[in-house]
């Protein structure tokens, strides 16, 4: 299962690419006490963020958009951040599909669809109680307490979002600096 670990952010790197053959982050590559993330070749990795959690090798990355991906540290693989059912008021699937959402900006997919989705900063939940749900098998009847919910149509970006690829070195490593 696919961990997002975005509470209890440890360390942020928004900075620029920089180098140093030491072993340890150069100069201007993060703030004293800050952990910073460094690939094989010695480059900063802005935006990858990491909870407290160090030993795990899944952690976020923010692409320049905003939008949070997972990111594998050891293989540098990006994917999608979560898989989220749809759920319906409908006992046969039919009728406004919607998702119990992820936090605004973290990519997801909804079971049966290849589209890659975010929250909005701004959409609005409600509640309702779903009769059924799409998952990847396909329609389920289910009774199901209320939930909160967005329509799923509103996760859809106005443009489509690919996975990014990163020209680092893998396998990434935290550096803190002094």
């Amino acid at each position: 299962m696919t961990r997002i670990l975005a509470l209890g952010l440890l360390s942020v790197g928004f900075l620029p690419g920089c180098k140093d053959a030491k072993g340890s982050p150069p100069p201007g590559c993060g703030s004293p006490g800050q952990v910073v993330w460094v690939d094989a070749a010695g480059t900063c990795v802005p935006g990858v963020v990491a909870s407290s959690e160090l030993y795990f090798d899944e952690k976020n990355f923010f692409d320049d958009s905003g939008h949070i991906w997972n990111i594998d540290v050891q293989s540098g693989r990006v994917s999608v951040g979560y898989s989220r059912d749809r759920v319906f008021e409908s006992t046969d699937c039919t009728g406004t599909a919607y998702i119990s959402p992820t936090p605004p900006r973290v990519t997801f997919l909804s079971a049966g669809d290849d589209t890659i989705r975010v929250l909005p900063d701004d959409a609005q939940r409600s509640a309702m109680e779903p009769h059924s749900w799409w998952r990847q098998g396909g329609c389920e009847e289910v009774n199901l307490p209320e939930l909160s919910v967005v329509p799923a149509e509103l996760t859809i970006p106005n443009a489509p979002l690919t996975i990014p690829t990163l020209p680092y070195r893998f396998p990434l490593h935290a550096e803190l600096v002094r």
